[in-house]
């Protein structure tokens, strides 16, 4: 054996990144991607058990006793067999031989230990799921918030209205704005939505097809009717898909007296569909975000109007009309004034006598849900006769009419951002849709109590939250406050929410006394809807202006609780408009009626209440609310909790998850039967957002956050507050760093020419003639000592190295860590 030193220069360094991809799924028909914690595993290994003795005493499981036993009563019964004499009935034996194996406790397998994702729900007591949501909220993104610009517990200001088909959703779902008569007109009818001599409807819409299951094909779906006035809608084109499902569409188009022909029933003819138009064929692909303008003047253009999709001429049209605006209505039997602007459907009546639109805005409506009063004195709430029969399937947004024509760069610079301005010329609809802090003052529920109040009493409220923060805190249920975020920023006017906002005065029917306040919700098909109504959007060939949002100007300071543009803020309370604000949701000083004296009080105030069988509370979400919420008394914690934590084991990931590799998928949304799948993605800088369209995604929309070294993902979007409750699919790569030691060892030569080995005998290295180094040595392996000359590694070959005295060998040997 020989010792040499080995220097700083024999060493060689490398790191390799190792990324392994993974994939984990967890639905109803179980999970997959889990990860072993022992790589290696055996079925035959067990943990020793230890059934307790007759006095709860455990006793251990001892082999020998069981093995004694047994070997006793064998011997028994083998030595009477070999007497005939003897005719024993061993049963008894046998069964309490049977009790003692059967009455072990089974072992359990060990190293069977398995990680996986763990998906965190919302928290209405101080547990573990509320303490690891607190540390997200308060340690990781003030932590992060230097890398990564969008850790901040806020999320992005940009939204698609999503019309859907389901048979757990209402088919009249729609929005109804009023067309309040702003300038009354002798000869032509008259309103905020009314258009005339000149026109251009732009939209971004994106079609869908939920129709694949259903026999008669693809329905008709209306973006826009103001009765006899115009109605737009998407319909299907010529191309169908490999199971003969559409799969491209075209935008029609009806005026005048042809836009009372139901949708699905104009075909370009004779009076009255001879004002029915169509784009071209096959203009918009399913699936995919388009920008749509249609355009008309009179006298321009030989009374030729036009289709542009995404900035191209896609057909062409002539409207040998002065304009497009109907005769005034006399009234009484007649048609009434077209009182509702309808997105989303198509309105089905006569609109006169009982049957007039007006009474979608009656004095009774106005009074529950703060919208104008378009028919004084009536109490009824809808028409006595209508129906809305042409549902849309399609998300859109920034929607908007002009009463004017928009030249070719007016519609580009629409196709691309937002409105400089509310007052941009001749707009007189404009949904973005943003969130706004403004909403009508109208019945709020406090809870899923019949009275939408507290203390058994209505309350009228407006809100300023992105959804319902009385249900969230109160009884832990989800509600979107859909009126702050379809607000027609024009006109100012809020609209009706058709069929998405639940019984007016009757109660949330719950499945159970033991469900939850979210089982009650998602129970009633109108609030289904309306959780589901408004998505995240992901087109990313447009930009909106935040701007639009607020009027005034915007502060370049912190701002405090209260101020107009709080609600807008990031975590340092610099005000963003493109932002909305997750924290401090409901102030400690919202609840003046359980005294000033602090957290403390509103504490045991809310241990008082719950205590009490009176009030709501998540276990009991059906009872009248107090004035304070319960799930905020037991926590403290006024941020949102409508958001899901995903904790993913490090064992899938190594170091980190790979920037720019996870992908997350809800194939259905809960609510939605199957019809809405979710996919999320991250950015490579720590945000999260939606990519389910074809078209370029909106990769800065923040839907949630993904913290990679810590592999937590944050979904904090109230719009999909339940994704993955059902089942999800997370795709991802880990990054794993395998750092591999060099060591370059030189056996010099003239040194290791002999052996201690007590079997060496010199030889000589080969039997040729012409060997002139008889001697040798076989090297076998090498020993790395410390500086104690303790063995610290070892290198073994595979085979004996010869070495002849001149010989000077060069060992590599390499480690893995």
């Amino acid at each position: 054996m020989t010792i040499f030193k080995v220097d700083r220069d024999n060493f060689e360094n490398t790191t390799i990144q190792t990324t392994p991809h993974r994939a984990f799924s967890s639905g109803s028909s179980g999970v997959t991607g889990s990860i072993n914690v022992f790589p290696r595993r055996s079925h035959i290994e067990k943990e020793l058990s230890s059934p307790p003795t007759f006095r709860g005493a455990p006793l251990a499981f001892v082999d020998n006793a069981i093995i004694n036993y047994f070997d006793a009563v064998s011997y028994a019964i083998s030595r009477d067999r070999a007497n005939p004499a003897v005719n024993f009935d061993y049963n008894p034996i046998m069964d309490i031989l049977l009790k003692i194996v059967n009455e072990v406790p089974p072992s359990q397998i060990i190293h069977n230990s398995s990680g996986t994702i763990h998906r965190l729900t919302r928290s209405v007591n101080e547990n573990a799921s509320f303490e690891k949501k607190r540390y997200v909220v308060d340690n990781l993104y003030p932590e992060n918030r230097v890398e990564f610009p969008t850790s901040h517990f806020s999320y992005t200001n940009y939204h698609s209205l999503n019309f859907f088909t389901a048979s757990q959703v209402p088919t009249q779902a729609c929005l109804l704005y009023p067309n309040s008569a702003s300038i009354a007109h002798e000869s032509k009818t008259s309103g905020s939505y009314v258009v005339d001599d000149a026109f251009t409807f732009e939209f971004h819409i994106n079609p869908k097809n939920y129709f694949t299951d259903n026999d008669s094909g693809y329905n008709a779906g209306t973006i826009l009717h103001l009765s006899s006035s115009y109605a737009i809608s998407l319909v299907s084109g010529s191309a169908t898909d490999e199971k003969g499902n559409a799969d491209k569409f075209r935008i029609q188009l009806q005026l005048s007296h042809s836009a009372d022909v139901t949708p699905s029933k104009a075909v370009q003819g004779s009076y009255p569909n001879d004002l029915v138009f169509l784009s071209d064929d096959n203009a918009l692909d399913i699936n995919t975000w388009n920008h749509v303008a249609i355009r008309w003047k009179n006298e321009r253009n030989a009374n030729t109007g036009s289709f542009f999709v995404n900035n191209v001429e896609k057909g062409t049209f002539v409207l040998p009309s002065s304009s497009i605006a109907p005769n005034s209505y006399a009234g009484g039997s007649s048609p009434g004034n077209p009182d509702v602007l309808v997105v989303g459907n198509y309105y089905e009546g006569d609109n006169a006598g009982n049957n007039r639109q007006a009474m979608f805005f009656s004095a009774q409506v106005a009074s529950y849900f703060g919208l104008k009063n378009l028919d004084p004195g009536v109490t009824e709430t809808v028409p006595e006769s209508y129906d809305f029969t042409s549902p849309l399937n399609a998300e859109i947004h920034d929607l908007k009419i002009f009463t004017g024509y928009r030249d070719n760069d007016q519609v580009y610079t629409g196709s691309i951002q937002g409105a400089e301005t509310r007052k941009e010329k001749d707009l007189a609809l404009h949904v973005p849709p943003f969130f706004t802090k403004h909403s009508p003052t109208r019945r709020i529920r406090k809870s899923l109590d019949a009275t939408f109040g507290y203390l058994g009493k209505p309350v009228f409220e407006s809100t300023e939250n992105p959804f319902n923060a009385w249900v969230s805190f109160n009884v832990g249920g989800h509600i979107l406050n859909l009126e702050n975020f379809t607000r027609d920023l024009s006109t100012l006017n809020f609209p009706r929410h058709m069929s998405l906002t639940g019984a007016i005065d009757a109660a949330i029917p719950l499945p159970s006394t033991t469900a939850t306040a979210n089982d009650g919700i998602f129970d009633v098909p109108e609030l289904r809807y309306r959780n589901l109504f408004l998505l995240p959007c992901d087109d990313g060939n447009f930009k909106p202006n935040f701007a639009l949002v607020e009027t005034g100007s915007i502060p370049s300071t912190p701002v405090k609780s209260g101020s107009l543009f709080y609600h807008y803020t990031n975590d340092l309370d610099y005000v963003d408009m493109s932002m909305i604000k997750l924290r401090e949701l409901i102030p400690s000083q919202s609840f003046p009626q359980v005294g000033n004296q602090g957290y403390e009080t509103i504490r045991t105030q809310s241990r008082i209440l719950d205590q009490s069988d009176q009030y709501a509370n998540p276990e009991n979400p059906t009872r009248a609310s107090y004035v304070l919420p319960a799930v905020y008394g037991r926590t403290l914690d006024n941020s949102s909790d409508e958001v899901v934590i995903f904790d993913i084991n490090n064992l899938y990931y190594g170091e980190k998850i790979r920037p720019d590799t996870l992908q997350m998928t809800d194939a259905s949304l809960t609510g939605s039967g199957g019809q809405i799948t979710m996919t999320l993605k991250d950015d490579g800088n720590g945000n999260l957002y939606r990519s389910n369209s074809m078209s370029k995604n909106a990769t800065w929309n923040s839907v949630g956050n993904v913290f990679y070294d810590k592999g937590i993902v944050v979904i904090k979007t109230p719009n999909i507050p339940l994704f993955g409750k059902n089942q999800f699919e997370m795709t991802f790569k880990g990054q794993h760093e395998v750092h591999v030691l060099k060591l370059h060892v030189i056996a010099p030569a003239a040194t290791l020419n002999s052996s201690s080995n007590p079997s060496y005998i010199p030889v000589s290295a080969s039997l040729n003639a012409n060997e002139t180094n008889p001697e040798f040595v076989a090297i076998t392996g090498i020993n790395f000592h410390d500086d104690n000359l303790n063995v610290i590694m070892k290198t073994k070959f595979a085979q004996p190295v010869i070495k002849r005295t001149d010989d000077r060998v060069m060992f590599r040997s390499k480690l893995d860590f």
